[in-house]
C-alpha cells in the first residue's frame, strides 16, 4: 500500500471516529434533556394542571416504582417466592434506594446503549457519513423526544430496558449473523416482559427460515404464520403456560369478541395495532385538558404506521439484505403481539428505533404515515368525535 492510500485510509478512519463521537454526543445530550424534562414534569403536576395540561405520569411506571419500593423495603418480611417482574426489580434496585436521579442515570445509560447498537447497525448499510449522521440524529432525537419515554425517565420501567435489549438483539442477529447472543438477549428480555422474550425467540426462528429464501417461499411462510394465528385463537393454548393463560384472562372482553367473530378477531387486532395510536389517540381529557401521555402515544403511532409499511415493502422486494433482516424482526414482533387477546400497540415501543428508521428509509411510507396521522385526528377533533380520555386523580403525590 503506497503513502497516498495509507493517508486516505487514515482520513476515512478519522472521519468515521468523528461521526461516531458526534452521534454518541447527540444521544447523550438528548437523553439528558429527556431526563431533565421528565424530572421537571413529575415535580410540577399541580402547575401543569392549572395550565390545562394533564397526562403527566405513566401509571404503569408509578405502579412499578411503588412495587419496587415494597419489594426492596420489606423484602425480608415477604415470602421468598414473591418476585414481581424480576428484571425491573433487580436492575433498578440502586435507583429505588437512592431516588429518581439515580433512576434517571440508569435510564440514560440504557438509552446510550440503545443508541450505540443502533449506530453500529445502520452504519453497515447507510452510505455516506453525512447521511449516517442525519438519519441517526433524526431517529434518536425522535425517540428521546417521545413524551411517553420522557415521562418514564425518572421511574423504573420496562420500555427503556427493552429498547436497549432490542437494539442489541437486532445488531447481533442481523449484522453479526449470530444466534447465540440474540438467544441470550431474548432470555434477558424475558425477565422484563416474558411474552416479549418468547417473541424474540420466535424472531430467531423466522430469521433462519426466511433468510436467503426466494420471494415465493417468504410469502408462503409468512402467509402460513398469519393463517395459523387467524384460525387458531390464543385461547387454544392457554393450558401450555401461565404466560398464555394470563394473556387470555387479562383480555377477557377481547377473547369474547374473538369467539363471536372467529377469524376477524386476529385480523381486527392487526388493523388496530397498526392504526389506533396514530389515528385515534385522544388528545383531550374529559375535563378539556391536553393529555400529554396520549401525545406520546400518537408520536409512536406515526412511526408504527411507517415502520410496518416499510417492513412489508422490504420483505416483498428484498432491496437490502440487512434492512430485510430488520424488517423480519419488526413484522414477526408485530404479528405475535397482535396474536394476544387485546389491542396493545404500546408493546411495539421497544422497536421504536427501527420503526422510525422505516420513516426515513422510505419516503412514501413516511409520507403516508404523517398524512394519515395528521389529517384523520384533525378531522375527528374538529368534529368532536374522538372519545376523551378520563383524567386520573391528582397525581402530585406520585412524585418522588
Amino acid at each position: 500500500m503506497n503513502g497516498s492510500s495509507q493517508q486516505s485510509v487514515s482520513i476515512a478512519a478519522l472521519s468515521g471516529q468523528k461521526i461516531f463521537v458526534g452521534c454518541m454526543a447527540i444521544a447523550f445530550i438528548g437523553a439528558i434533556c429527556a431526563a431533565v424534562a421528565g424530572y421537571v414534569l413529575q415535580n410540577n403536576v399541580e402547575l401543569l394542571h392549572r395550565l390545562g395540561v394533564s397526562g403527566v405520569f405513566v401509571s404503569d411506571a408509578v405502579s412499578l416504582r411503588d412495587t419496587a419500593n415494597v419489594y426492596w423495603g420489606r423484602r425480608a418480611e415477604l415470602e421468598v417466592t414473591w418476585m414481581p417482574i424480576i428484571g425491573v426489580m433487580q436492575f433498578y434496585w440502586a435507583g429505588i434506594l437512592w431516588g429518581s436521579l439515580a433512576v434517571c442515570a440508569l435510564n440514560i445509560f440504557l438509552i446510550l446503549s440503545a443508541a450505540y447498537y443502533f449506530f453500529e447497525t445502520i452504519k453497515t448499510f447507510v452510505s455516506g457519513n453525512r447521511q449516517l449522521l442525519l438519519i441517526f440524529a433524526f431517529v434518536t432525537l425522535s425517540i428521546v423526544g417521545n413524551i411517553y419515554l420522557i415521562e418514564v425517565m425518572a421511574f423504573p420501567n420496562k420500555e427503556i430496558p427493552l429498547l436497549a435489549i432490542t437494539n442489541a438483539y437486532v445488531y447481533y442477529l442481523v449484522v453479526r449473523r449470530s444466534y447465540i447472543a440474540p438467544a441470550i438477549l431474548s432470555t434477558i428480555a424475558f425477565v422484563f416482559r416474558d411474552g416479549y422474550g418468547v417473541i424474540l425467540i420466535g424472531c430467531l426462528v423466522a430469521f433462519w427460515a426466511l433468510r436467503n429464501k426466494p420471494l415465493k417461499t417468504r410469502l408462503g411462510l409468512i402467509g402460513l404464520m398469519v393463517a395459523i394465528f387467524t384460525l387458531m385463537p390464543i385461547s387454544s393454548f392457554m393450558e401450555i403456560s401461565n404466560i398464555v393463560a394470563r394473556n387470555v384472562e387479562s383480555g377477557l372482553l377481547a377473547h369474547q369478541y374473538e369467539q363471536v367473530n372467529g377469524q376477524l378477531g386476529y385480523l381486527s387486532r392487526l388493523k388496530y395495532n397498526t392504526l389506533s395510536l396514530g389515528l385515534f389517540s385522544s388528545f383531550l381529557t374529559d375535563r378539556g385538558r391536553l393529555d400529554l401521555l396520549n401525545v406520546g402515544f400518537w408520536q409512536l403511532g406515526v412511526f408504527v404506521i411507517a415502520g410496518i409499511l416499510w417492513a412489508t415493502k422490504q420483505i416483498l422486494t428484498k432491496a437490502n439484505e440487512l434492512e430485510f433482516g430488520i424488517s423480519i424482526v419488526i413484522l414477526v414482533v408485530f404479528l405475535c403481539i397482535s396474536y394476544g387477546t387485546f389491542v396493545q400497540p404500546r408493546y411495539l415501543m421497544p422497536l421504536s428505533y427501527f420503526l422510525a428508521l422505516g420513516f426515513v428509509r422510505c419516503v412514501k411510507c413516511g409520507g403516508i404515515a404523517v398524512s394519515l396521522s395528521v389529517v384523520v385526528p384533525a378531522f375527528l377533533l374538529l368534529r368532536d368525535i374522538p372519545h376523551r380520555a378520563p383524567e386520573m386523580l391528582d397525581a402530585a403525590t406520585w412524585s418522588w
